[in-house]
């Protein structure tokens, strides 16, 4: 980002020399005939010379045609890095919030099993046996769901041991 700053600051510092010089030294040299009133009676010789004078610029004005197109192709490359930039930030930014959501909804669902667990701890009955099993397999798919997902934002959370009651235990 800095460059750019500094190129923008040396095409506007050759500009404003190119003016400076144009307006100083060029155009007075060329129109001070004009300033006298004697233009109409300049004769061929005197618009002969003032022809010639004139071209001898034409190669500086050549330069400043190149650079200026230079300049146009230079922005037009860093408004296709730009929006090559801005689209990879806007695929991230939307991948992310699709994750959240994801992260959101599984975190929802293991409270959900956690508050079941915590309700059926010390049953002695078969049936809220086998649903509690199905219930601690269906967490354990959760949290390897929500590691899952946070290794795609960068982040690695301890393994959580089965022995821990469902409140005590950190997701």
């Amino acid at each position: 980002m800095r460059s750019i700053w500094v190129w923008l600051i040396l095409l506007v510092g050759i500009v404003s020399a190119y003016w400076v010089f144009n307006q100083w030294t060029i155009w007075p040299a060329v129109h001070v005939k004009w300033f006298n009133n004697t233009l109409p009676t300049a004769t061929s010789e005197d618009m002969a010379k003032y022809g010639q004078f004139g071209d001898m610029f034409g190669a500086l004005n050549a330069l400043f045609t190149g650079l200026a197109l230079v300049g146009v192709v230079a922005t037009l490359l860093l408004q296709i890095w730009s929006q090559n930039h801005q689209a990879r930030e806007f695929a991230t930014a939307h991948e992310n919030t699709r994750l959240t959501g994801q992260l959101e909804g599984v975190g929802m669902m293991l409270a959900r099993v956690n508050s079941l667990l915590e309700r059926t701890e010390g049953t002695t009955s078969e049936w809220e046996l086998g649903q509690r099993q199905k219930w601690m397999a269906e967490r354990r798919a959760y949290e390897d769901h929500i590691r899952t997902i946070n290794r795609r934002f960068g982040f690695e959370l301890p393994p959580i041991s089965d022995d821990q009651p469902p409140a005590q235990q950190k997701v």
